[in-house]
């Protein structure tokens, strides 16, 4: 059986380095686009330039959300 390295891109919260769960397993995915997609389909906040916010509800996550929202 031949051994071949793969790249995949899981969604990251910047906040707290949760990853994305989906199915009780980490969702790994083809293309960083591909998994801040799944991360935001699954209620994740796109905190902008690439950033990702899970839904945690925290004084530290309700402030990453908070600037988002006083910036638009």
């Amino acid at each position: 059986m031949p051994v071949r390295q793969i790249t995949c891109h899981v969604a990251e919260c910047d906040v707290c380095e949760q990853r994305l769960i989906v199915d009780d397993g980490e969702l790994r995915l083809d293309t960083p686009e591909l998994a801040a997609d799944w991360a935001v389909s699954s209620e994740w906040t796109d905190l902008g330039g690439g950033r990702l916010a899970c839904t945690a509800s925290d004084a530290a996550h309700d402030s990453a959300r908070d600037a988002v929202l006083s910036a638009v």
